[in-house]
């Protein structure tokens, strides 16, 4: 679901991982300028909603669920940069696993842990803040469910975790050379899909794929499930553009683009083929509706083959 909501809206800075949260601090110490460990909680804060939230309630098993969240939030902070945000969250309400956890971490690294106060992080939220300046909501304040937010800024390095002793496998990509990627970028040009020194080509079979510059250091010490995106698949007679790509990289200045009326829009998410009362003049065309992209179209006759992927 990630995934197919990160390709729905063309984000290109991005890396999918499902490696457990707690590998992250020995395997890449120091790495990340913010992180968000919305942790795995007993979910006390939703039993409003959802009567069955505490079937299974128990304190040993809170307790279990708190000995998980310092190993993951002992993880964060070593993955995060000297003078970088941690922010902590559950939907839960017990101290055991919110005020607990972050004051266990600061008990580790006495010198290194700052609680920043949280009173000014929407109007009113000085009724839910705790004395160390967290946000701990219970339902009875602002008439919703229960929810608990901390935020943390490492001030000095720590002593590194001990290196994972994991295989991350074989990395399935190989960069483009500068010929073939001045190659590709001058095809993708000539379909309006542009980028900068932000993303580069890579390739796996026949699949092109531009990855964020900034996650190549990464490359090698996680296993990622996705990165970046797809731009295009090759074949005999060129490329084969992806949809993620046409929404990341087309733009609002694009030379290809053909406006929708709202119903024609309509038609489009709704995988049918569009029948403009003017047809473009060119046979490939990038559709828009109010200057965002929406996809790449054939003319075929007088109607424009839709090409929304059936996903």
């Amino acid at each position: 679901v990630l995934h197919a909501n990160i390709s729905r809206n063309g984000i290109r800075n991005v890396a999918l991982t499902h490696f457990d949260g707690r590998v992250f601090g020995p395997a890449l110490p120091e790495m990340f300028d913010a992180i968000l460990l919305d942790a795995p909680c007993s979910g006390e804060g939703v039993v409003r909603k959802d009567a069955d939230a505490l079937k299974n309630w128990s304190v040993a098993s809170n307790l279990e669920i708190a000995a998980t969240q310092r190993e993951l939030i002992d993880s964060a902070f070593h993955a995060l940069r000297p003078g970088g945000t941690l922010v902590y969250s559950t939907c839960t309400l017990n101290r055991d696993e919110n005020e607990a956890i972050c004051h266990w971490l600061r008990e580790q690294y006495p010198d290194a842990v700052e609680f920043l106060p949280l009173d000014g992080l929407f109007a009113d939220a000085a009724r839910a803040i705790t004395a160390e300046g967290f946000l701990h909501v219970f339902p009875q304040i602002y008439d919703c469910e229960g929810f608990f937010v901390a935020r943390l800024r490492k001030t000095a390095a720590v002593e590194p975790l001990p290196a994972p002793t994991y295989k991350v496998g074989n990395f399935p990509f190989t960069p483009l050379k500068a010929k073939e990627a001045s190659q590709v970028a001058t095809a993708a040009t000539a379909v309006g899909l542009r980028w900068d020194d932000s993303l580069r080509l890579w390739q796996r079979d026949k699949e092109l794929w531009l990855f964020p510059t900034e996650i190549e250091p990464l490359i090698g010490k996680v296993r990622f499930s996705r990165i970046g995106l797809r731009l295009a698949e090759t074949h005999n007679k060129g490329y084969r553009w992806q949809h993620e790509a046409v929404i990341a990289l087309a733009g609002q200045d694009n030379p290809l683009a053909f406006s929708l009326a709202l119903a024609e829009a309509e038609e489009w998410y709704r995988g049918r083929d569009i029948y403009p009362q003017t047809l473009p003049a060119r046979d490939d065309v990038i559709v828009t509706f109010q200057g965002q992209p929406l996809g790449l179209a054939k003319k075929v006759g007088s109607r424009l083959k839709n090409s929304y992927p059936r996903e």
